[in-house]
């Protein structure tokens, strides 16, 4: 037998309740006299006509008290009474019932229609059932209920006036069952009621799931188990019907035809998927999807021991500081889980940058144009491990030289040697050099030094100084002028 067989849970109906509502009739009685000359020939209970009218015999001597039926609802008020000179019921009408004169209908026929989807079997129709129960009262006994599967039809046959319930709901063979969400009151005061509709039309699945569970540190309240529908990604979470450390049983009712994906998680970050075994993985990528039947029920079974360890607690980093080559990035790590091991890894366009595994780091030529990001890599014993990646930088900006006036040391004197005095530049920079007399390039004087000769007599000098270095840009700087050049 399945685990479910024989169980009878209302979350496991697709509900389908049809409330009737037949205002119950009172007969009008003749008024008591202070005597009557003789006893009622009628029975207690007149058989009703072919139309379903009773006949009433005649004379007619209502009783004081009248006594319930089996089913709850007041008895016919043409019953013999046992007193010659009965008290005057207070329910009487002021009206007299001439003698002879049949009296209202005592009792109605409800009947209608079932409507299927045209997908249902034949053995889901035939697994419907109709049932009816007067308000506050016991069912109506089955005989008077006829159903024919094939015409998709109903009947319930002489039952007295009063308020109605009707049920109807398809027994599935597995012992689950399934109602249809349809509802109405139907006004039966004066006569039967012949319009009902039962609707199946709109047919539907169930799901149920049994989690396999033997971890005492879970708590049910805490643990959800969600179908994921495949083309939409809409999330049903399935109803906790039970459980406990041998298993957790979820169910819901979905559309038929539906496709979904079903995980079990907690909330610690553990999750397990089903994957078309009685085990399951916690590989989202091997997820198997399932379609829900018609008025039928998929179960699943779901091991948790397969699910993946907590995920640690996590933050994504941030990345501060301006990209630009030669210019240090910084990284912020958030908040994660107390205890864990954290680790860095810096990337430019998403390539991992070898070597770059600290809290800082400086783009170098390499990098220039690149987006940098930072990835923080969280472990902690008993956790699966974390790793979260920075937004990317913008693209890596050309490094600024750094780059002092230079200096002139010497007397500026024909054949007296001069020195350019470059001062400190960017580390790695390449320094060139180019000596001027009155603002003119002097031809090959692209050293540090510069002897001025007679050509350069009664000019002022000057050098500049240009420096390279690869991703940055370059730059070129001049010296203040020499006095003029003395013989």
């Amino acid at each position: 037998m399945s685990l479910f067989s024989g169980l009878t849970r209302a979350s496991a109906a697709i509900g389908f309740v049809v409330s009737v509502v037949v205002v119950a009739g009172v007969l009008a009685a003749a008024p008591a006299t202070a005597a009557v000359p003789a006893p009622p020939t009628a029975s207690a209970s007149p058989a009703p006509t072919a139309t379903g009218q009773a006949v009433v015999p005649s004379p007619v001597t209502p009783t004081a008290s009248p006594a319930p039926t089996a089913i709850g609802l007041v008895a016919p008020l043409n019953a013999p009474s046992s007193s010659a000179a009965p008290t005057p019921s207070p329910a009487a009408s002021s009206s007299p019932v001439p003698v002879g004169e049949p009296a209202a209908a005592k009792t109605v026929t409800i009947s209608g229609r079932v409507i299927f989807d045209k997908r249902t079997t034949t053995a889901q129709r035939a697994a419907v059932t109709v049932s009816a129960a007067p308000v506050g009262g016991v069912p109506v006994p089955s005989a008077k209920v006829k159903y024919d599967a094939k015409a998709g039809t109903f009947r319930i046959s002489d039952v007295p006036r009063g308020t109605y319930t009707v049920f109807s709901r398809m027994e599935l063979a597995d012992g689950w069952f399934a109602s249809s969400p349809y509802e109405t009151v139907v006004d039966a005061t004066t006569k039967s009621v012949s319009d009902i509709t039962i609707d199946y039309s709109v047919a539907r699945g169930g799901l149920a799931t049994e989690l396999l569970m033997f971890e005492e540190s879970v708590v049910m309240r805490q643990l959800r188990v969600v179908a994921t529908d495949v083309s939409t990604k809409a999330e049903t979470e399935l109803d906790l019907i039970g459980g406990g450390l041998g298993g957790v049983y979820n169910e819901t009712i979905l559309p038929t035809g539906t496709k979904v994906t079903v995980r079990a998680q907690y909330t610690d970050g553990r999750v397990v998927y089903y994957d078309g075994t009685a085990k399951g993985t916690s590989d989202p990528a091997r997820a198997v999807a399932v379609s829900i039947g018609v008025w039928s029920f998929t179960r699943l079974t779901i091991d948790w021991a397969v699910a993946a360890a907590p995920k640690l607690a996590s933050s994504t980093p941030t990345v501060s500081g301006t990209a630009r080559v030669g210019r240090a990035l910084t990284v912020t790590t958030g908040v994660w889980a107390r205890g864990a091991t954290l680790k860095y890894q810096w990337s430019a366009d998403g390539v991992a940058v070898r070597g770059a595994t600290a809290t800082s780091f400086t783009p170098g030529a390499a990098q220039r144009g690149k987006s940098i990001t930072v990835t923080v890599t969280g472990t902690l014993a008993g956790y699966t491990s974390v790793s979260k990646t920075s937004k990317p930088t913008a693209a890596v900006a050309a490094g600024i030289l750094t780059s002092p006036t230079p200096t002139i040391r010497g007397t500026a004197r024909v054949g007296t040697t001069l020195t350019a005095v470059p001062g400190t530049w960017t580390s790695g920079t390449t320094l060139t050099y180019q000596w001027f007399a009155n603002g003119a390039k002097i031809r090959g004087a692209t050293s540090s030094s510069f002897t001025p000769t007679s050509a350069q007599r009664g000019a002022k000098l000057t050098v500049t100084v240009t420096g390279t270095k690869a991703g940055y840009t370059s730059k070129s700087v001049t010296s203040k002028a020499t006095t003029a050049v003395a013989r």
